[in-house]
């Protein structure tokens, strides 16, 4: 009995997982962020694309 306590216990303190789990989180906020910053410029690239789409059909038709 003893001994299967020693061992769950040594298997509950090792960090080996750990790191795991902070990578995880870490990508989790990254991916959150990326959704939050896309939401908010979502209306403002409408406009952008159109007035570069305005730019290049300007430019063509002066050839």
């Amino acid at each position: 009995m003893l001994k299967a306590y020693i061992a769950l216990r040594n298997k509950l303190a090792s960090k080996r997982g750990q790191n795991t789990v902070e990578y995880l989180l870490m990508l989790a906020a990254v991916v959150g962020l990326v959704i939050v910053i896309g939401g908010a410029m979502k209306g403002g690239l409408n406009d952008v694309w159109a007035q570069v789409k305005q730019k290049i059909l300007g430019a063509v038709g002066q050839f």
